[in-house]
């Protein structure tokens, strides 16, 4: 190999090494925004209560701007955390008003609690992003009914 050809190989070393830089920092801080939700998480049931056992129903403005599937994590939040399965869910790109219902445990103390919602989205392949909203606060009324632990 004579010097010529070797300068030409550590530069091309450097342009490959500042390029993988670049793309690794891009990742890496890019203010990515995969998902918006606008304002609160609000409460649609009729006096913001519920009873264990129950339907809770909920509405979000959203915005979604990426293409991309989400794990999501919902979680009651009182003196406790109530956490529910997490689910994989993908709704086309654009704004919409999303209206869900989820069951509220019938173990569920009575009480104010506030609704969580958290969607993980997977935006290259060494960064995850965390969208979290929640909800106005709501009440829990009503007898809960005990969990029988099996013997």
């Amino acid at each position: 190999m004579s010097f010529k050809n070797m300068s030409i190989q550590w530069k091309g070393l450097f342009i490959v090494f500042f390029m993988t830089y670049g793309i690794i920092s891009y990742w890496m801080f890019y203010p990515y925004k995969p998902f918006v939700i606008e304002g609160d998480i609000k409460i649609l049931n009729p006096d913001k209560k519920v009873a264990p056992g129950g339907r809770l129903t909920y509405e979000m403005k959203v915005d979604k701007r990426m293409p991309l599937p989400a794990v999501i994590h919902k979680q009651l939040i009182n003196h406790y955390i109530v956490t529910y399965s997490s689910i994989t869910g993908n709704v086309p790109v654009g704004k919409r008003t999303m209206r869900v219902s989820i069951l509220i445990p019938q173990y569920a103390s009575s009480g104010k609690y506030k609704l969580r919602w958290e969607g993980v989205y997977h935006v290259n392949p060494i960064r995850d992003i965390s969208v979290i909203g929640l909800s106005e606060e709501f009440t829990v009324t009503g007898k809960c009914i005990p969990v029988k632990e099996k013997r």
